[in-house]
């Protein structure tokens, strides 16, 4: 549900932020009752989709806390650096169950 000058959900106008490290496309779009915020990164051919709650917890978190967050993400090291995302891996990932090795 919206209020007066929010932006429908279903609505197709795009939004891009860049700077010199990195640029993102951002849309609305829609999802169940209300809507979700689609997030385009093109220079790594990445894209996320997250919802109100997701963005309320961004805004908790200080500037130092967000700098950890990117520089997580970012760590070649870590569990988040793998391949492009595909409708077709996010589907594999959500039916995955931990396996004991041996």
């Amino acid at each position: 549900m919206s209020t007066p000058g929010e932006a429908e959900p279903g609505a197709s106008e795009k939004w891009r932020v860049h700077n010199e490290f990195a640029s993102v496309t951002l849309m609305v779009v829609p999802h169940g009752r209300g809507a979700r915020l689609q997030i385009s990164a093109g220079r790594i051919e990445t894209t996320g989709v997250v919802d109100a709650t997701v963005l309320e917890a961004l805004t908790l978190l200080s500037e130092s806390e967000l700098a950890q967050v990117v520089a997580f993400a970012a760590d070649p090291g870590n569990a988040l650096q793998r391949g492009p995302r595909t409708p077709a891996n996010d589907e594999a990932s959500a039916t995955d169950s931990p396996t004991d090795e041996e």
